[in-house]
């Protein structure tokens, strides 16, 4: 496994332990690291000094997806990072942005982390990212012989894909995820075809290109299979020293929960298929939330169906449930200082608001459930 596959499984791994952990955060109240109280005036530096450089890059824009401290582990806290930048720059200012943000979370008191840098479109860091991501870092402060890779790993693309190219991408990912099961291989084969025609003719008329535009993957425009130590990655310029301060802020923001702390765009990002066409439809016999298909957008009255269809759970999908609601409180934005030990009153109160307003979505309930108790909402 090269190290680019190690961190893809690190991280993977930390995300889930991450989702599963938040239902359990008042179990760590008491035992954060002083690490979340870092200096708000402490400042970065733009290199490790002494280190002979590969290439130097600028700074540049940026708008944060997201910024968020993991405590899951509290000795080894993660950091998990995610940027837009506009067309511009080429690949040592990606690289570079990449490498800056990985200082930026070490010196708030990150162990690990990921920091990704993409180009600013309508659909974020959501999968697919192959087109969109212009630089991946990974980071690993732990010693030698328990850290992956080579401790600062940096990835990045060579060119900005096309943003035909992109929306090509995004649309043919939604149409599969609406795809049946069960279909022959023959059967599949023609239904790829005809989708990857549907998602080729959307690109045409919305970027007004000519009716002879094909689909054409090119590896520059993808990350590097190659790793460039991010330690000899130097810095050149800040072009815009507000957007380093909003990512301080966030690094050092209390905002979330006591295992999962700092910013997280508010709001979704858009998609090109209506909901009911882009997934497939809720698995009512799912035996958990999770592989049920329902999402944190999703109505009061599915919800509520689904509990009332699954009234003996084995301990593997409680857990399930457990991280699924967990998810729902991060995505209600339910501030996790004010809930103390009131979490059953929560989620009794949640499920009341839902029998309430069945056509309600499940988020909204949520947050209804914990300003009726006097819980504080992160705006």
């Amino acid at each position: 496994m090269d190290d680019k596959s190690m961190w893809r499984v690190v991280i993977a791994a930390v995300a889930i332990t991450t989702v599963g952990g938040l239902y359990f955060y008042n179990q760590y109240k008491n035992g954060q690291p002083n690490l979340l109280n870092a200096s708000q005036n402490e400042q970065v530096a733009p290199q490790h000094e002494g280190e002979p450089l590969i290439f130097s890059g600028n700074i540049l824009p940026f708008t944060i997806i997201e910024a968020v401290r993991n405590y899951t582990n509290p000795s080894v806290p993660d950091a998990q990072i995610s940027v837009m930048i506009e067309e511009s720059g080429h690949m040592e200012d990606w690289a570079a942005t990449a490498a800056y943000l990985v200082r930026l979370a070490e010196k708030n008191g990150a162990i690990t982390g990921k920091v990704r840098v993409f180009l600013n479109n309508p659909w974020g860091d959501r999968s697919p990212t192959e087109y969109k991501n212009l630089a991946d870092a990974y980071f690993d402060l732990r010693p030698e012989g328990e850290r992956v890779g080579s401790g600062f790993d940096v990835f990045v693309a060579q060119e900005i894909a096309p943003k035909p190219l992109i929306a090509y991408d995004e649309y043919v990912n939604e149409l599969a995820g609406a795809i049946p099961t069960g279909l022959s291989n023959e059967a599949l084969d023609r239904l790829n075809k005809k989708q990857e025609e549907m998602a080729r003719q959307f690109v045409v008329n919305r970027y007004q290109l000519p009716s002879s535009w094909q689909y054409q993957s090119k590896n520059t425009y993808m990350l590097s299979q190659d790793s460039i130590d991010g330690k000899h990655i130097g810095i050149v310029a800040i072009e815009s020293k507000n957007d380093v301060n909003n990512m301080q802020d966030c690094l050092q923001s209390n905002n979330g929960t006591d295992l999962v702390r700092g910013c997280i765009r508010s709001g979704e990002f858009s998609y090109i298929l209506p909901d009911e066409k882009r997934r497939p439809p809720i698995n009512f016999k799912a035996h958990n939330l999770i592989a049920s298909d329902i999402t944190t957008s999703d109505t009061c009255e599915n919800f509520i169906k689904f509990v009332d269809m699954h009234k003996k759970l084995s301990p593997a999908d409680t857990s399930h449930n457990n991280v699924f609601l967990g998810t729902l409180i991060f995505s209600a934005r339910v501030d996790a200082d004010t809930i103390g030990n009131n979490y059953p009153r929560l989620l009794i109160g949640f499920l009341a608001q839902c029998h309430e307003n069945p056509k309600l979505d499940i988020t909204s309930a949520m947050r209804l459930a914990a300003e009726k108790a006097g819980m504080s909402i992160q705006e």
